[in-house]
């Protein structure tokens, strides 16, 4: 049960954070930089995901020692 709540967190803070970074870059292409939003929000999708899977077991670890 708590594995499948943890894959859960993962999925909600990726999504959640991926938005942000949506945002971030159409405030950018609309202040000139040249940038696809789209491209930076499909190449930030496996980073982010890495990033709070290892976060998030880092910290499971952390709690559970």
């Amino acid at each position: 049960m708590q594995q499948a709540v943890e894959g859960l967190s993962v999925v909600a803070i990726s999504y959640y954070s991926i938005g942000l970074i949506a945002y971030a870059g159409k405030a950018m292409k609309a202040a000139g930089v040249p940038l696809n939003p789209d491209l930076l929000t499909g190449a930030a999708m496996p980073v982010m995901l890495a990033v709070v899977w290892l976060g998030l077991r880092r910290m499971h670890h952390h709690v559970s020692r």
